[in-house]
């Protein structure tokens, strides 16, 4: 019974959090510790190891997104400061700039890494979504398209790590995963776009140009190339780390994998943008300058996500995700089983890709069982476990702070949006998997 009951603690702590946030307006960090304190105790862990669990889930956090996020707090800055972000701006469509990141998304969800890809791309909804209401939709719909195909869609971590240990095929998981993926994002941008009308979101308004800075040109390079030639290695990252090495071994692999690493993205974005701008002086590098400033604007967001991958390891080190996933392999219920057990696992600990592993490893042995055999079956339940994976992203998932930051959304208004939205797109995907099952096997 203590899993059951550790699982069902999960809702009186999302309460609590929209509680201490909302009515008390407590201060989000102190907010998240308090439930995370809280939650442990509830769940019988002793204090000791509370601490250390969150601990180790802060150092992991920022070992993956830590330096990535400084990096795009920088860019950010001297896209805003140099003028550029608010020249391209006027010259957008905020009503489409959602819509833009749907294929932006859906490409970058295929990088190695989901929060680093992430919080780069945070960048444009950022700056270009100039309104309260444009920015939110277009933080949303990014987060939920490059989520999709982060699950589904090869060579990401999560369908790679799948195809492995289910020996599946991986020409068919890729075929399979792009389609679902595609009908999947779709579905996520047409939630936001419903339910962003529904927020308490100031009405749009014209954006002017800047009477100077850089030409439009100009702006669109300073604000695109540090965020799109890092997100790139990302994706370079995950066809190196393939099992089947496509890209080569050993110095080469280590070379490839090396150059996506936080440190070299965070100094690769910081140097384009400031070859671009062409600002070496103080006021762009000093203390109180652009650099500066940069800074102190990640120093938050980077806090907050260390301390939502401390309540992480907290969730995972209960154990009571997997004994619960243990409990559903009984059930005989076709390709809704990979699908149900990801996601009962995602959304009870947080993390996509300890969700893809861990269901991956409890169905391979009775994959006969369910129907899934042949060339297709297999492939259909990599996917399926995939599409688990995403849903639901909440206040336990990492993700879900860097998407609600960028946003510029409270926990209650990304539960909404983005909590929502994984949900929405996970039963799109299963909706499709059953379909193509009935074809297929």
């Amino acid at each position: 019974m203590m899993p059951v009951y550790q699982a069902v603690l999960l809702i009186p702590a999302v309460a609590l959090l929209l509680l201490l946030t909302g009515r008390l307006r407590l201060q989000l960090f102190a907010s998240l510790l308090v439930v995370t304190l809280l939650y442990g105790a509830s769940a019988d862990m002793a204090m000791n190891y509370i601490g250390h669990s969150i601990a180790t889930g802060f150092a992991q956090t920022l070992e993956t997104v830590g330096l990535v996020v400084v990096g795009a707090a920088i860019v950010t800055t001297f896209a805003e400061r140099s003028g550029a972000a608010r020249r391209l701006a006027a010259s957008l469509n905020m009503r489409l700039l959602p819509r833009a990141m749907l294929p932006v998304g859906y490409v970058a969800g295929m990088g190695g890494s989901a929060l680093a890809a992430y919080a780069l791309l945070s960048v444009l909804p950022r700056t270009l979504g100039q309104t309260p209401a444009s920015r939110a939709a277009a933080a949303v719909t990014l987060g939920l398209a490059l989520l999709a195909t982060h699950g589904m869609l090869m060579p990401a971590p999560v369908p790679v790590i799948g195809t492995a240990i289910l020996r599946a095929d991986g020409l068919s998981v890729l075929l399979i995963g792009a389609g679902v993926a595609a009908v999947t994002a779709l579905a996520g941008w047409i939630y936001v776009e419903r339910m962003t009308g529904r927020l308490a979101l100031p009405p749009a308004a014209a954006v002017p140009a800047p009477a100077s800075g850089p030409s439009a040109g100009r702006s669109a390079l300073i604000l695109l190339l540090p965020v799109l030639v890092p997100a790139a290695l990302l994706i370079l990252q995950s066809v190196a780390q393939i099992p089947t090495e496509p890209l080569g071994r050993g110095a080469t692999r280590e070379t490839i994998t090396g150059f996506s690493r936080p440190l070299f993205l965070l100094v690769a974005s910081v140097v384009i943008v400031a070859v671009l701008v062409w600002r070496w002086d103080a006021e762009a590098f000093g203390e109180k300058g652009w650099f500066g400033e940069g800074l102190r604007r990640a120093a938050g967001l980077i806090l907050l996500v260390g301390l939502a991958g401390g309540f992480t390891k907290v969730l995972q080190n209960t154990g009571m995700p997997e004994l619960l996933g243990e409990r559903m392999l009984d059930a005989r219920i076709g390709i809704l089983l990979p699908f149900l057990l990801a996601a009962a696992i995602k959304t009870l600990q947080g993390s996509s890709l300890v969700a893809a592993i861990t269901a991956a490893g409890m169905l391979e042995p009775i994959l006969p069982e369910l129907g899934l055999t042949g060339t297709a079956g297999p492939a259909l339940a990599v996917v399926a476990i995939g599409a688990g994976s995403i849903a639901v992203s909440h206040v336990n998932d990492v993700y879900f702070w860097l998407v609600a930051d960028a946003g510029g959304l409270t926990p209650r208004q990304a539960l909404l949006l983005h909590a929502g939205g994984s949900a929405v797109q996970a039963m799109a995907a299963a909706l499709v998997l059953v379909g193509l099952t009935s074809m297929l096997v």
